[in-house]
C-alpha cells in the first residue's frame, strides 16, 4: 500500500513513527518534497532526515521543497523524480484509489497529467474504484477526477467514517470485491472512534494477527494507493 502526498508538513512521518512497532506502514512518497524527508542519492532509499542510509551508512540529504508555482520539474530533484517513478507504477498496477482533500488544482495540472498517463483511460479502468474524501459538493469533485472515474465506480464521502477505508480497515478492496463482484453479503468492521491509540491498536490487532498468519509473520497491505 502506498501513501502519496503533496503536503510538506510532518504530521505522515510523525505518525508512523509512532504506529512502528503495530505494523508494517505503508510506503510514503512525498511528491512535493518534506521537511522531514531525508534522500540517499547514491542508493536510491528514502529515509528520515537526520538518519542514515541503510546501505552505505551515509547520513541522508534532506529532500529540496518543490514549490507551488504553476510549471514545476518534477524530474529536477533525484528524490522527487523517485518518488513518482514509484506513484506511476502504483498507480499503473492499483485497484483502488481514495483521494484525501485533493482538489487536483488547475495550478498543479502537470501532477494531474502524470498520474493520468499511468492510470490510463477509464474505458481500461472498469473494476478499478475510486473514491473521494473531500466535504465538496459531488459535482465540482467528479469534474476534477472525471479523467480517472469509469462510468459509476466511484464514491464521495464529506465524512472520513462513512468511506470504505474506515467501513473496512485494512481489507479495503477485498470487501468491495468480496460485496460487488463475488456478490457476498458483507458486514462493516468499522474503524472505533478512539480517545486514544491504544484503543485504535487494540481494535485492529486481529485484522494485523490475520495477516501475519497469512503472510509467515510478514506484514503485507491491499493493492490500492
Amino acid at each position: 500500500m502506498n501513501s502519496i502526498a503533496f503536503n510538506w508538513d510532518p504530521f505522515l512521518i510523525q505518525a508512523v513513527r509512532r504506529n512502528l512497532h503495530i505494523s508494517k506502514p505503508p510506503k510514503l512518497l512525498f511528491l512535493h518534497g518534506n521537511v522531514l524527508q531525508g534522500f540517499c542519492e547514491t542508493d536510491v532509499v528514502h529515509g528520515l532526515r537526520g538518519a542514515t542510509c541503510s546501505r552505505c551508512a551515509q547520513p541522508f540529504k534532506p529532500v529540496p521543497l518543490l514549490y507551488p508555482i504553476r510549471e514545476k520539474n518534477y524530474e529536477a530533484e533525484p528524490a522527487i523524480r523517485s518518488a513518482w517513478q514509484t506513484v506511476k507504477w502504483a498507480f499503473e498496477n492499483a485497484f483502488w484509489v481514495t483521494v484525501f482533500g485533493y482538489s487536483a488544482p488547475r495550478s498543479d495540472r502537470g501532477a494531474v497529467e502524470l498520474l493520468q498517463s499511468a492510470w490510463g483511460t477509464p474505458d481500461k479502468r472498469q473494476f478499478e474504484q475510486f473514491e473521494i474524501i473531500d466535504i465538496r459538493d459531488e459535482k465540482p469533485l467528479i469534474e476534477s477526477w472525471k479523467e480517472f472515474i469509469h462510468t459509476h465506480h466511484y464514491e464521495t464521502h464529506a465524512n472520513f467514517g462513512e468511506s470504505w477505508i474506515a467501513k473496512h480497515p485494512r481489507r479495503t478492496g477485498e470487501a468491495y470485491w468480496n460485496q460487488y463482484l463475488e456478490a457476498e453479503r458483507i458486514e462493516d468492521h468499522r474503524l472505533p472512534q478512539a480517545s486514544s491509540l491504544e484503543e485504535l491498536w487494540a481494535s485492529l490487532a486481529p485484522l494485523i494477527e490475520a495477516e501475519r498468519a497469512v503472510n509467515n509473520g510478514n506484514d503485507s497491505g491491499p493493492n490500492a494507493v
